[in-house]
């Protein structure tokens, strides 16, 4: 496999810290990664000598308190600083310049992975700068370039298809990875097969003890039926209604299908079948509206009405700042007690992403069909909690 040039944008923050920087340092101990490949992080900060080589060490042994020193060593010699802003067009100048250096190196072309781990609200901006400086293009042969983004795709389905639409201006759907890294756990490959003639409900529940944080500026502007409902909930709901099929689960195709077929909620069920809730509190976080309406707990039912889920309820609940932690599938039966499928934690998710998205398997990534149907069931729900209806709960 040629070497690969890994540039991560947005390379100090939160997600690389806690996920990505871990799980690539695992991928190249077990030599993953290949030869002569190079990350190069993209930051605004400036680094002194040997402080991005400590900061690293650090966030490494933070996660993974075994690593070697050895392992280290090598790791941190794959990195490549370039101080800049994602919006200013000269940095990606800056990056072009440090992957044709890298190619040099190498004597010959590498491959290209972009991760973009910034606000989704850059994404536009960076991805035109990204085919600007040629970093981002179509190719149909000889060595890959990918690009990566993580939710959400889109604000609405408008946004979303302006997304698409400037994506596919820079390159082809097959180069897209759009991460949603519940996708990733292991927990929803062991569903059982399930009779849903005997099915009376499914309930996909993910409720976090744990507040907005330091996210206030970016949660205010969605919250949490698009950061987590819109993404999360319905990914694992469709996981769940695919629990017969073979494969079907790490099969994107199918779960497109899938969410294809849920039903598109009217006011009247909206207002009937929806809540949403604001902890205590919430207004004084750091970016937040002291006015802010925005939902911090939320639930959606509904009724399948196609096989062969027909007559099948649905339960999607979320919420942050709640009593207890629970993050689970429960299949309540008609003629027997409810079987709990617990969502749990796996410290190797970014690991299992990173591997398929380097090895070219895009099943555990979303789809551009995904996000249709994932808005066409979000946006009406959206538009009439914004008339106010269901009043908010405080």
């Amino acid at each position: 496999m040629n070497p690969i040039t890994l540039i991560a944008f947005g390379i100090t923050g939160d997600l690389m810290r806690q996920k990505i920087l871990p799980a690539l340092f695992m991928l190249h101990e077990q030599g993953t990664l290949p030869k002569k490949s190079r990350i190069i992080g993209v930051s605004r900060r400036t680094w002194k000598d040997n402080e991005f080589e400590t900061y690293l060490r650090q966030l490494v042994l933070a996660q993974l308190p075994s690593a070697s020193p050895e392992a280290l060593k090598l790791f941190i010699g794959l990195f490549k600083m370039v101080r800049g802003d994602v919006q200013n067009p000269e940095t990606y100048k800056a990056v072009a310049r440090a992957c044709a250096m890298h190619e040099e190196e190498t004597a010959g072309p590498t491959n290209r992975l972009l991760y973009l781990a910034i606000e989704p609200a850059l994404y536009l901006n960076a991805v035109e700068h990204l085919a600007q400086s040629q970093l981002l293009m179509k190719r149909t042969s000889g060595p890959w370039t990918r690009i990566v983004l993580e939710k959400p795709f889109g604000l609405d389905l408008t946004s979303a298809q302006k997304l698409q639409e400037v994506l596919l201006g820079a390159c082809s759907e097959g180069q897209i990875y759009r991460v949603d890294h519940y996708l990733a756990k292991k927990s929803l490959e062991t569903i059982p097969p399930i009779d849903f003639s005997s099915v009376k409900e499914i309930a996909v529940r993910i409720m976090a003890t744990t507040s907005v944080e330091t996210r206030g500026v970016f949660y205010d502007s969605v919250g949490e039926l698009r950061d987590m409902i819109q993404n999360h909930v319905l990914e694992v709901l469709a996981c769940t209604l695919l629990a017969n099929e073979p494969q079907g689960i790490l099969h994107r195709n199918a779960r497109a299908r899938t969410l294809e077929k849920l039903p598109v909620l009217s006011e009247q069920e909206i207002a009937a079948q929806t809540t949403r809730a604001q902890y205590p509190g919430y207004k004084e976080i750091a970016g937040v509206s002291p006015s802010s309406t925005t939902e911090t707990h939320c639930s959606v039912r509904f009724i399948l009405s196609q096989a062969p889920w027909s007559g099948v309820s649905v339960l999607l609940e979320s919420g942050k700042k709640m009593p207890v932690a629970e993050k689970e599938i429960i299949l309540s039966f008609k003629d027997r007690e409810p079987v709990q499928v617990p969502l749990t934690g796996d410290s190797h998710e970014y690991e299992v992403l990173l591997r398929d998205c380097i090895g070219g398997n895009p099943n555990r990534f979303v789809s551009q069909e995904e996000v249709i149907a994932l808005w066409r069931f979000i946006d009406p729900i959206k538009q009439v909690w914004q008339t106010g209806v269901p009043p908010l709960s405080r």
